[in-house]
């Protein structure tokens, strides 16, 4: 007798409790986007980006705080930060830091598009403010040791991203490094465009702060030189970008040559074996 589970090949997470159903398309509704961008130090920045990639000595800098509403692995908080990089003469933007408050999109973003992310306490929510005319967003891990601090101040209704798309369009591609050890070690280069597709957009006065309070979550290592701008999305609609999408091994890139060649000339020997 044999077992009946059928192995999916890049199924996330336990094969008999997996977060998300298989074969499902990837889209999140009732979404609410809060956008920081600012230039950064280059030296200080440099810290937080693989050494495969081209930094400018002011990279833009992106923050993201989002309440996705609703998707297939339910409603969660999502905080990402991007840096503005090239690779190869293509510019991208490299993720250092992700963070969301649920176990499910943990799961979902790191094991099959290779986006690592991390538990967080992350608050959010711009409807639910009270006495304010401000929305505020806060990020802290743990729970008790906050790290950044974000405040946009709404000043004008713009219109809908479905006639406005550049402005939920971020125009490049995201990139995290996928690196898993084993007997072959996996270190892929996985790139894709997130795209907000519909809903109500905000311009206002944001800005965003970090505490400096950790060592292991060094957000302060991306400081505010100059803000460039802030900008809110309510009632949104989100999902990637298929076309966008791109997925490599970067071995070669961080590598020794000898170490590659060794490599090689073994895979070959089993091969022949």
């Amino acid at each position: 007798m044999k077992g009946k589970l059928k192995i999916w090949p890049g199924l996330m997470g336990p094969m008999t409790s997996p977060p998300q159903e298989w074969g499902h398309k990837w889209a999140v509704t009732n979404v609410s986007y809060l956008e920081f961008k600012y230039y950064s130090d280059g030296k200080a920045v440099a810290d937080l980006v693989p050494d495969i990639f081209e930094l400018e000595e002011r990279p833009v800098v992106r923050v993201a705080f989002m309440l996705q509403g609703m998707s297939p692995i339910g409603r969660y908080h999502e905080v990402i930060f991007y840096i503005a990089c090239k690779y190869k003469g293509k510019t991208y933007e490299y993720e250092p830091y992700l963070y969301v408050n649920q176990e499910a999109a943990l799961i979902a973003g790191g094991e099959p598009i290779g986006r690592p992310k991390l538990l967080a306490e992350v608050h959010f929510d711009p409807l639910a403010e009270q006495n304010t005319p401000l929305v505020t967003a806060t990020l802290a891990r743990p729970s008790n040791i906050p790290l950044a601090y974000g405040v946009f101040r709404p000043n004008g209704y713009v219109g809908r991203v479905e006639d406005m798309p550049e402005q939920g369009d971020p125009g490049i591609a995201c990139v995290s490094i996928k690196n898993i050890p084993g007997h072959e070690p996996l270190v892929d280069f996985c790139a894709c465009k997130m795209v907000v597709q519909k809903g109500d957009i905000w311009s206002g006065v944001g800005s965003i702060a970090y505490t400096g309070y950790s060592g292991i979550d060094e957000l302060h290592k991306m400081p505010v030189v100059e803000m460039i701008g802030s900008k809110m999305i309510l009632n949104g609609v989100s999902s990637s970008d298929p076309a966008s999408a791109e997925a490599f091994s970067v071995l070669e890139d961080i590598l020794p040559a000898e170490y590659i060649e060794a490599y090689k000339r073994a895979k070959e020997g089993e091969s022949n074996d």
